[in-house]
């Protein structure tokens, strides 16, 4: 079965037909188990269980000693070939979970964003400024809050900018009031 790794997770049908192959190939080893039960028993019976000293050659050790380590590996790549379909089965599941998650909390951002910025353009629209109080926002957020104790100074600087501030817009409230009666006098006047 040669196809995309890829194609194959995306498509469950596929999966399970790759994995039932899979499962197919190892039972075709299994098979392999009682040949080479028959193939050694055989070997040894030839040689007399290598009881006689003329069948203790080199090339006759090594080929036992080769098919004795064939037969106890094989049983370990059954074992991790159905461990890696498992691992494929539960990071597909993982992956969907995590995919679903990351579906859930964009939508949930994006659903909170467009809220937020609907009651914060009725609140402009409605000429609504909510009066934050310092003190009562730093002694309740004290515990989340960090600020470096150099910026603590800052808090004046942040009194002198909102007076600065006030002052401006005041001078600004008495142009728009001159400007007022300037145009009242010019109404008078024509």
């Amino acid at each position: 079965m040669k196809q995309s790794i890829v194609k194959i997770l995306s498509d469950d049908k596929q999966l399970n037909e790759y994995i039932n192959s899979l499962e197919s190939e190892l039972e075709k080893t299994e098979s392999v188990d009682a040949q080479l039960d028959l193939i050694l028993d055989n070997i040894l019976n030839l040689y007399s269980n290598f009881a006689d000293r003329r069948a203790l050659r080199a090339s006759n050790i090594s080929a036992i000693t080769e098919m004795l380590k064939l037969k106890s590996d094989l049983p370990i790549k059954r074992i991790q070939t159905k461990k890696m379909i498992l691992d494929i089965l539960s990071k597909k599941k993982e992956l969907e979970i995590k995919e679903k998650n990351s579906d859930t909390n964009n939508q949930l951002v994006g659903t909170t964003a467009n809220l937020l910025n609907a009651i914060f353009s009725r609140l402009d629209q409605n000429n609504i400024h909510p009066k934050i109080d310092d003190n009562i926002l730093d002694c309740e957020c004290s515990d989340i809050i960090d600020t470096p104790k150099s910026l603590s100074d800052t808090n004046n600087l942040k009194d002198d900018v909102v007076i600065n501030i006030e002052k401006l817009q005041k001078e600004l409230d008495i142009l728009d009031i001159d400007e007022d009666d300037i145009k009242d006098g010019d109404d008078d006047i024509a």
